[in-house]
């Protein structure tokens, strides 16, 4: 596993189909979201709403003159996860209601 991920409460999900494309998937168990490392050099986050709905974020940094998305290396990509996990943690701490954990709980129980 890239970099130190395991203290990250987290878990390696990557699919076969993933692992084939050069995707490397972990899922952040306290907040049941999904976090990818694309070969092309994309990071994105996969969650899902108070109702279910996946929602997907790209977490790549924008250049601020052409507004394109600067691709990461491996080890930028990795530093991205952990940094989006820690403050993703913190986000839904901060709005978390029943129907949410309800929600997490069972994306992370499926």
């Amino acid at each position: 596993m890239p970099l130190n991920l395991l203290t990250k409460n987290v878990m390696h999900v990557t699919s076969d189909r993933q692992k084939k494309n050069g995707t490397f998937a972990v899922m952040c168990l306290k907040t049941g979201a999904i976090y990818t490392s694309h070969a092309n050099g994309y990071v994105r986050r996969d969650t899902f709403n108070s109702k279910g709905k996946r929602i997907q974020y790209q977490l790549n940094p924008v250049c601020k003159i052409s507004g394109q998305r600067i691709m990461l290396d491996e080890i930028e990509r990795m530093e991205k996860i952990i940094d989006a996990i820690d403050s993703y943690i913190l986000t839904v701490k901060n709005r978390m209601n029943d129907s949410y954990i309800a929600t997490i709980q069972n994306h992370i129980n499926k």
